[in-house]
Order: structure tokens, then C-alpha cells, then sequence
């Protein structure tokens, strides 16, 4: 009797408030914050890579997701009928009314999805033998990405989307409407911010001045001679 209302006891824990501390070595200075994302060169690297058809989908969640600030599932749930490369824009959305979105997206991913959905008969963008992919697929993928940049601790599961999210808002773009750009899903974001934003209105406050801020940016020099040649 002791036995089963020790078990009973234990198996009602919420086991979360005990699982052990994660050390996130060499960073043992507990005050200073833990690097959570790729920088953009990290990203533009995953972005060349995953041009090559057998590197593409271990890549293509990070190239997506941290290029256009997706969630896992709304990477995996990307089909054709969503993306509308005449327009540059991707219809999104999966985890609630809140977050269904259009969004426009940068030239560079455009032309990346429109490559994918060209040399692949899938109707999905991420797919394994033609079924949609899913979330421990991509998170797979993603998992190699931060191993190879040096970030074994952090999980997948948010990596890439906090990678857009921290390279994209360095132009300056609007914050408010940033926020709908990514599909915040709060409640009190969603009551001041999310019915004030058409699709060309983020393409203007967000798309513009981020795609501004990768043109301006300064070219390696053997990247600079192949233009010139070009």
C-alpha cells in the first residue's frame, strides 16, 4: 500500500520543476547571456549550401525559417498553393487564427523557394518521399546547422526563428509591425497591432528597409571581382 501511493505520488510530479540544470559550457559565467542564434553571415553560408539538392533538406529550415522568422510547423506546412513567387509573398500560419498570415518575403528567398519547388515535384517545400515533413525532421536538420556553428546546447526548436528575429530588427523596421510580421500570437499584440497591417503595408515597414540593409552591406572582395567580371 506505502508502495503504490509512493508511486501514485511520484507519477503525479510535474516532472519539468525537476529536471537537472543544463550547463551551457564554456559560458559558465551565469551573467552573461548565451548566444541563441546564427549571425546573418552564418545564415547566408546555410543559404549557399542548401542550393545543393542533397544539402537542402537538412538546411532549408534554417535557410527558411531564419530568412522569413517561421515556426517548425509552419516550415513543414509550406506547400505550393502558398507560395506566390509572381507576388513574393508566402501564406503562413499554423498555430492559431492569430498567427495566420501573409507575408512578404526577401528576393533572395524567393528565388530559393521558387528553385526548390522547381527541381522537386513535392507540393511540399520540406518533404521526405513526398509526405509533408515534420517537425523532428527539420529540428534534425537544424540540429547539424547549430553543431557546425559551434552552438551544441541550444535546441532547434526556436534557433532559426530567433535568428531572424535578431538579424531582421537591426535595420530599424517597425516594431509594431514587425511583430505581426513574425506572427506574435499574444493576445494584447494581437488586440493593438495585428488588424492595422496589410501585406504591402509589412512589405514597406519591414521587407523594405531589411532588404536595404542587405544591399548596402559591404561585399568580400572576391565577391566584388566576380560582379565585375560578371
Amino acid at each position: 500500500m506505502i508502495i503504490l501511493s509512493a508511486a501514485t505520488y511520484w507519477h503525479n510530479i510535474d516532472h519539468r520543476l525537476y529536471r537537472p540544470l543544463r550547463i551551457y559550457h564554456p559560458a559558465l559565467d551565469l551573467g552573461r547571456p548565451v548566444k541563441s542564434f546564427l549571425t546573418l553571415e552564418q545564415l547566408e553560408d546555410c543559404m549557399a549550401r542548401a542550393k545543393d539538392k542533397q544539402e537542402r533538406n537538412a538546411l532549408i529550415g534554417f535557410v527558411v525559417g531564419g530568412m522569413a522568422g517561421l515556426r517548425l510547423r509552419e516550415i513543414a506546412a509550406i506547400t505550393r498553393a502558398d507560395f506566390d513567387a509572381k507576388a513574393g509573398t508566402l501564406q503562413t500560419g499554423t498555430k492559431n487564427d492569430a498567427s495566420i498570415r501573409c507575408i512578404p518575403l526577401l528576393s533572395g528567398v524567393v528565388s530559393f523557394i521558387q528553385s526548390c519547388f522547381e527541381t522537386d515535384p513535392s507540393q511540399y517545400l520540406v518533404h521526405h518521399r513526398g509526405v509533408n515533413g515534420n517537425d523532428n525532421q527539420i529540428s534534425r536538420g537544424m540540429r547539424r546547422v547549430l553543431d557546425e556553428a559551434g552552438l551544441p546546447t541550444i535546441s532547434p526548436k526556436d534557433a532559426a526563428r530567433k535568428t531572424a528575429i535578431n538579424w531582421m530588427k537591426q535595420p530599424g523596421v517597425d516594431s509594431d509591425c514587425f511583430n505581426r510580421y513574425v506572427g506574435h500570437s499574444a493576445k494584447t499584440t494581437v488586440d493593438r497591432f495585428y488588424r492595422e497591417y496589410s501585406t504591402e503595408q509589412l512589405r514597406l515597414f519591414v521587407i523594405e528597409p531589411v532588404q536595404a540593409y542587405l544591399d548596402s552591406r559591404v561585399k568580400p572582395a572576391a565577391q566584388v571581382v566576380v560582379d565585375l567580371v560578371a
